[in-house]
């Protein structure tokens, strides 16, 4: 639930950046790619982040509206570990990944991708006979970090992508503020509350990202408002 929503939220993004980036590097070089895929890290981690943040702090109630009561207590403890997972394996799968498609070397990718899996594997084989299905949601949290590790690493040597510290700072400063505004009200249940939860957390994100200028947000909105 909270992997699945999250991993599509980054392809959405990585669909219309992909081929963006394609075209700057054929266009403009490796720099004009690097410029682009700057703006797509942001992107991606600008929208990933505050749902993940959301995930972990709304897990009771998300699981109280979507499950029924026999699922509620265990999907409640399972979703912000998948929620954190999800966003590991979407930051790697949908942007540092793209170092090795753009650079034509998906032989490394297949060497990354594998160790994680078997590490994934591994672990599996040893926590979920002793922790159950919290067992398997740390086994994938940590398969996909290493795996994020190794892309990084490996990456460096085939296109090295940009890593905007400055603009993913400001991303976890909002989400923060956001995290904040949320944190009296996440005791609320029911369909109506996560509806305002929701509402709530994107509006103060949104205010919050604005404020700092995450992605020249407040930029491009004073340009629209004078427009």
């Amino acid at each position: 639930m909270s992997f699945q929503g999250l991993t599509a939220l980054m392809m959405l993004v990585n669909l219309s950046a992909f081929p963006l980036a394609v075209r700057a590097l054929v266009d403009r070089g490796v720099e004009g790619a690097r410029d682009q895929l700057s703006r797509h890290a942001t992107l991606l981690v600008a929208l990933a982040t505050p749902a993940t943040v959301g995930l972990v702090l709304l897990a009771p109630n998300v699981a109280s509206v979507l499950l029924g009561s026999a699922f509620q207590e265990p999907a409640a403890k399972l979703i912000p570990w998948l929620a954190v997972a999800a966003f590991l394996g979407g930051v790697r799968g949908f942007y540092f990944d793209l170092s090795f498609q753009l650079g034509r070397a998906t032989a490394k990718q297949i060497w990354v991708s594998g160790c994680a899996v078997v590490i994934n594997l591994v672990l599996n084989l040893l926590w979920i006979p002793r922790f159950g299905v919290l067992g398997a949601a740390w086994a994938s949290l940590v398969a996909f970090l290493v795996g994020g590790v190794l892309s990084v690493l490996l990456g460096r040597f085939v296109l090295r992508m940009p890593v905007p510290t400055a603009e993913w700072g400001k991303i976890a400063a909002a989400s923060a503020l956001m995290a904040l505004a949320l944190r009296p009200f996440v005791s609320w249940r029911g369909h109506t509350a996560l509806t305002f939860q929701i509402a709530g957390g994107a509006a103060a994100y949104a205010v919050a990202a604005a404020l700092l200028n995450v992605g020249q947000s407040r930029v491009l909105l004073s340009r629209a408002l004078r427009a």
